[in-house]
């Protein structure tokens, strides 16, 4: 009554075990080289290490950018400084120092700004700088625009400050975005697509 199929499976603490080696076969004495794995290498954490099979086993890569593989242990030797990440152009938040180490840079230094992805000082009502209408059930004709208002405030009151406007594409050069946006309503932007498909223009 011998079984045909064995598997040998290990732990660290004894109660999630992880499988090592299967041995098939029905034979009275058998010998066989269970290989290391990464968790046999609990003191390591990068490069490859001898399986102790003659074959070796990898124990990945360092995760940061910063970090460098020494010896099978990720060394820090690239940690970014509050300084050099101010020369870079960062400005507020939290950001990681390339060595898996939160650094703060403080909260925006003018009243009213907020910080926002990119680690980057915004108006609050700036929080959001692209911002754009879109026709999601689509049209029977060209879609035509007279006039589009954004405001900062509930009351639309405040007008928000004016960008750069863009479109998919106008009908002509007298129908671009900018007519949208010029506070002229004899004006108007015409896409250039006709019986536009939803969410085209």
């Amino acid at each position: 009554h011998q079984c045909f199929s064995v598997l040998l499976q290990s732990s660290v603490d004894g109660s999630e075990f992880v499988d090592r080696f299967t041995m098939k076969g029905f034979q009275v004495t058998r010998q066989v080289c269970s290989p290391y794995i990464p968790l046999d290498f609990l003191e390591f954490n990068c490069g490859g290490r001898d399986n102790g099979c003659f074959q070796s086993v990898s124990l990945g890569t360092c995760p940061f950018a910063g970090q460098a593989c020494r010896n099978n242990v990720c060394i820090c030797e690239g940690r970014t400084t509050v300084e050099e990440a101010r020369v870079a152009g960062l400005q507020c938040g939290e950001f990681d120092d390339g060595c898996g180490s939160p650094l703060s840079l403080g909260d925006c230094p003018v009243f009213g700004e907020i910080c926002v992805e990119g680690n980057q000082c915004k108006g609050e009502a700036l929080a959001a700088y692209h911002w754009r209408l879109v026709c999601q059930s689509g049209t029977i004709d060209r879609w035509w625009v007279y006039e589009a208002e954004l405001f900062t405030d509930g009351m639309c009151e405040e007008m928000a400050p004016a960008g750069r406007p863009i479109s998919l594409g106008s009908l002509s050069v007298q129908h671009t975005a900018g007519n949208a946006f010029d506070m002229n309503r004899d004006s108007r932007w015409i896409s250039v697509c006709y019986q536009c498909q939803p969410n085209e223009a």
